[in-house]
């Protein structure tokens, strides 16, 4: 059954409708298939040269310009466990206006992941997971944007930054260690980002410390007193910037 499940990609004659040179890529080994249909979104890249395909759990790239290249597929991320209120781990993606690649959680959750520079090979692409913060839960759904300019040489509008009116934040890296600790860690504020505040939570989304930091680079933070677990560390700068920072930490 060579084309049940994996990737199959073909050549399309736009002028005839016609599909040929049939190849199946193996994303996923033959031996570690699900009887059930494990993939659930497909989405290429502005430029037509990398296909991002995905499962509940993982997110490759495969560079269609080079198939015969040992590093043509690669592994991008795993879902990370974090929860939103509910798992938001990998379900749709869809090319956005702007041309960057958004992939929703398939819960109602108040997270998107986001993949930044969907035209650039391997982690360059800058996958971030959880990276755009909503003001209302996303049921898994994403609206179905025409490509009125597929045929366009400039394909993107950089404008779009925001939703519905409301504020959108953009989720990046954040430096927190030793992980995992007793509860004590330490947190490198961003260059530049110096006052703000630092909160953490579980993730659940309860609230278990809060604090206010003016013009500090490093930071100490002590959650001793919870109990053993996973954490989020965040950092909301005060910038003009919609951007924050998070990082998930483990309490022994």
């Amino acid at each position: 059954m060579p084309y049940v499940d994996q990737l199959h990609i073909y050549d399309f004659d736009r002028d005839k409708g016609a599909l040929t040179g049939h190849k199946k890529i193996i994303v996923i080994p033959e031996d570690s298939l699900l009887s059930t249909a494990v993939f659930t979104s497909l989405e290429w890249s502005p430029s037509g040269r990398f296909i991002y395909v995905n499962t509940i759990l993982d997110l490759y790239q495969l560079d269609t310009w080079d198939l015969d290249a040992p590093d043509a597929l690669v592994h991008i991320a795993t879902y990370d466990g974090f929860i939103n209120p509910f798992a938001t781990n990998f379900y749709l993606m869809h090319q956005s206006p702007d041309c960057k690649i958004i992939l929703t959680p398939g819960n109602g959750t108040y997270s998107l992941h986001v993949i930044h520079k969907p035209d650039e090979k391997g982690k360059a692409c800058d996958f971030v997971q959880n990276g755009i913060v909503l003001p209302n839960s996303n049921s898994g759904g994403l609206p179905n944007f025409p490509r009125f300019r597929v045929d366009e040489e400039e394909k993107c509008d950089p404008t779009i930054s925001s939703i519905f009116g409301e504020s959108v934040y953009y989720r990046r890296d954040l430096e927190v260690y030793p992980s995992p600790s007793d509860g004590r860690y330490t947190v490198k504020i961003p260059e530049n980002t110096t006052s703000g505040h630092l909160r953490v939570r579980t993730l659940q989304g309860e609230l278990v410390y809060n604090r206010d930091i003016n013009h500090s680079s490093i930071v100490e933070i002590d959650i001793t007193a919870q109990t053993s677990g996973m954490y989020v560390v965040e950092w909301y700068p005060d910038t003009s910037q919609q951007i924050f920072y998070s990082k998930i930490i483990v309490k022994m």
